[in-house]
C-alpha cells in the first residue's frame, strides 16, 4: 500500500494521512485496503488527466469502496475490479475490457456515472454504448462518478454485509498493524537483510540445510534420527553444535 502511493508522489506525513483516510473507508466498506491504496496510487498518477485534486481522489476512493459494499463484492474480485478501474482513468478513452471488469466486479460504480454523465441519462446500458462507441474518455468517467455518487450511496443504507467482507475487514486490520509495527521496529527490513544474505551465500549453505531438513523429515516418520545421522555423513558433533544453537534462539534477533 505505501509503495503504491509512493510511486504517485505521496510520501511522508501525507502518506499517512492518506492511508489513514483510505483505511477508514475500507473499514467502513469491507474493501480490501491494499486494492483501494493502489487505485488511488493510480488515480493520483493520472489526476493531471483527471484535473482532480487530492480531496477528490479521496472522495472518489471512498465512493468506490461504497459501491463495492453494495455490490457485496469478494475481496479477490474487488481487486480485479479495481486494478481495471485504476488503468481506466488513465485513459483517453475508456475501454470495453476495461469498462465489462468493472461491470462482473463493481457494477455499483457504472451505476454512479451514469447517473453523473449526462449523455448516459441514468442508463447503464447507454453508458455501454457510448464506451463502445468511444465516447467516454478517463476524465469524463471520473467526474461523472463523482456527480453520481448520491444515487449509490442511497443504495448502500440498505445493503447487509457479507462474511467475505467481514474477513476482509480483519485482513485489513492485520495489514494495518503490521504496517504501523514494522514502521517501528523495522522487523521486514532485518527479514530482507537476511533473505539477501542467504541468496548471495546459497552455494555455502543449500547442501547442509537439505541435510538436516532430511533428517528431520525421516525422523518425523518414524526413522532412527542415528541412522539418518549416518546416511547423510553428519558428524555428531556438528549436530550438537546445532541443536544446542537451537536451543539458544530465543527471538527473531538471535536467530
Amino acid at each position: 500500500a505505501k509503495n503504491s502511493l509512493a510511486v504517485a508522489g505521496v510520501a511522508g506525513k501525507q502518506q499517512t494521512a492518506v492511508l489513514d483516510q483510505l483505511f477508514q473507508s475500507a473499514q467502513a466498506n469491507a474493501a480490501p485496503i491494499g486494492a483501494m491504496a493502489d487505485l488511488f496510487g493510480k488515480a493520483a498518477q493520472a489526476s493531471d488527466n483527471l484535473g482532480a485534486s487530492q480531496s477528490e481522489l479521496l472522495k472518489f476512493s471512498d465512493g468506490v469502496g461504497v459501491s463495492l459494499r453494495v455490490a457485496g463484492t469478494s475481496a479477490g474480485a474487488a481487486s480485479g475490479a479495481l486494478t481495471q478501474l485504476g488503468q481506466l482513468l488513465g485513459s483517453a478513452r475508456v475501454q470495453a475490457e476495461e469498462y465489462n471488469s468493472v461491470n462482473d466486479g463493481a457494477r455499483p460504480i457504472l451505476i454512479a456515472v451514469a447517473n453523473g454523465l449526462e449523455a448516459a441519462g441514468g442508463s447503464v446500458n447507454k453508458l455501454k454504448q457510448l464506451v463502445n462507441d468511444g465516447k467516454v474518455s478517463g476524465k469524463e468517467f471520473f467526474q461523472a462518478f463523482l456527480k453520481g455518487m448520491p444515487a449509490v450511496a442511497a443504495m448502500a443504507a440498505g445493503a447487509t454485509q457479507t462474511i467475505d467482507q467481514g474477513l476482509t475487514k480483519v485482513q485489513n486490520a492485520l495489514t494495518k498493524y503490521i504496517g504501523e509495527t514494522d514502521s517501528s521496529l523495522g522487523a521486514s527490513q532485518r527479514l530482507v537483510a537476511g533473505l539477501n544474505l542467504l541468496a548471495d551465500n546459497f552455494d555455502a549453505t543449500a547442501d547442509i540445510v537439505l541435510q538436516v531438513a532430511s533428517v528431520i523429515a525421516g525422523a518425523l516418520v518414524g526413522r532412527s534420527l542415528a541412522s539418518m545421522i549416518k546416511t547423510f555423513a553428519l558428524g555428531t558433533k556438528e549436530i550438537g553444535i546445532f541443536l544446542a544453537a537451537i536451543s539458544r534462539v530465543r527471538s527473531i534477533g538471535a536467530l
